[in-house]
């Protein structure tokens, strides 16, 4: 599925005296969200919403595929790299108390005496 061209669909609007992507996005049927995500270049599109929406921005003189060709953004298949995370220093164990040195509480009888 397909990006836009965000610079070609928004010059497409004005030549076409739509004055916002809310107003397309209605006329298409396509949810104004989804048209806004993809402009911003976030989602990609189904070619059928993108045949929509060249319908609507299309001349009188030309074809749907023209516009098509036109307003899908070309190249730019390759997502991005995700940034490096740093790699940190591993923990070191915890160290081990010696068994001589713990502390350990007095011993209680049957009766909870120490004794």
């Amino acid at each position: 599925m397909p990006k836009l061209n965000k610079d070609a669909v928004k010059h497409r609007l004005a030549e076409a005296n739509i004055t916002s992507t809310s107003d397309l996005a209605e006329q298409v049927n396509v949810p104004w969200g989804s048209l806004k995500n993809g402009l911003a270049g976030r989602d990609q599109l189904s070619l059928t919403r993108i045949y929509r929406i060249a319908e609507q921005l299309k001349r009188p003189d030309e074809t749907v595929r023209d516009v098509v060709e036109e307003i899908v953004a070309v190249g730019e298949g390759e997502p991005d790299t995700p940034p490096a995370t740093p790699r940190r220093e591993p923990k070191s164990p915890p160290s081990r108390q010696d068994s001589e040195k713990t502390k350990t509480a007095p011993k209680r009888n049957a009766a909870g005496v120490a004794a």
